[in-house]
């Protein structure tokens, strides 16, 4: 993770404001020399570990939830590739871990009466 991204995420973190979010995925990309097929959810999760990883840590799991930027994000690679890569950095959290992350702290958030949870 690169200096300014982690001074980024250090002020959200030291000024209370939990709604950091929006790591621009497809500028993990840019730099790289002629691309002939989207990335695969092992290499988002590689290329994001670090930040979603840290904010985990720094946050905990009932104060993090995972979203997207999609429809946008189509042109660099499909849902399920996000949504895959996602599953493969939560592989080792608890069932309660994973459904704060992909449900709860969201309905939480967004003030959302809780229709389903998430089932691991």
């Amino acid at each position: 993770m690169d200096s300014s991204a982690h001074e980024v995420i250090q002020y959200h973190f030291a000024s209370n404001d939990y709604r950091f979010h929006g790591i621009r995925l497809s500028c993990a990309w840019d730099d790289s020399p002629a691309i002939v097929a989207p990335p695969t959810s092992a290499e988002v999760a590689e290329a994001i570990a670090p930040w979603v990883d840290f904010c985990i840590e720094q946050f905990g799991p009932q104060r993090c939830m995972f979203e997207s930027n999609f429809p946008v994000d189509k042109v660099s690679y499909p849902y399920a590739t996000i949504w895959n890569a996602f599953q493969r950095l939560t592989a080792a959290y608890t069932p309660d871990e994973k459904a704060a992350l992909f449900h709860d702290t969201a309905c939480w958030a967004y003030k959302i009466d809780e229709i389903r949870r998430y089932s691991c």
